[in-house]
């Protein structure tokens, strides 16, 4: 037979066992010791980045949560800008205002739910990797900035008279006083 065929009919007990290429007899014992310092060295990195995943997370959140806060410059500018006057643009920048601080309200959330989504990272070990997030804090502060955005569209629609806060814008509901005195007299025509 060649070198380069294959013989199937032999029996392969017969056939002298080799090591396989690369193999090295006392390796084992080395390779248990290295295995076990990578797991070790992976589970401290797995626990680094899972800390700094939930401070990325907590950062983002951050942003979000004033970000209606640093909108509120310029819808201001743009009340300001518009004048208190009653015109379907300021009307309009009002009305806006207003509803996307309602909207806010009740969006809180669905704001903050992407920075609740727990990604398990595989050999973290710390006891908070698998725990939910508290973003209490931004969600306060997302919602005190809904709070100013609402209060500036409202005291816009009050200084345009569009809000009835004044006497005179319930005149209709009034009664009549009744009288508590009379005098009685008569005038005598002058011709």
């Amino acid at each position: 037979m060649t070198d380069w065929s294959l013989n199937y009919l032999s029996n392969a007990a017969e056939q002298p066992k080799s090591d396989p290429p690369g193999f090295i007899p006392n390796q084992p014992i080395k390779k248990r010791r290295n295995q076990a310092q990578a797991t070790v060295e992976q589970t401290h990195q797995a626990n680094k980045k899972s800390l700094e995943l939930r401070a990325i997370k907590h950062n983002k959140a951050w942003e979000t949560a004033i970000a209606p806060g640093k909108a509120l410059f310029t819808t201001a500018f743009m009340m300001y800008m518009s004048g208190s006057g009653i015109q379907i643009f300021s009307i309009s920048i009002v009305f806006m205002t207003v509803w996307n601080a309602l909207k806010g309200f009740t969006k809180v959330e669905s704001t903050f739910k992407p920075f609740q989504i727990n990604q398990t990272i595989p050999h973290a070990t710390l006891t908070h990797s698998n725990e939910q997030l508290d973003f209490t804090p931004q969600k306060l502060a997302f919602i005190a900035c809904q709070v100013a955005a609402l209060a500036l569209g409202l005291y816009k629609a009050d200084t345009m008279g569009l809000l009835p806060t004044r006497p005179s814008d319930w005149i209709e509901f009034w009664q009549p006083q009744p009288l508590t005195a009379m005098s009685p007299g008569s005038v005598k025509p002058l011709y």
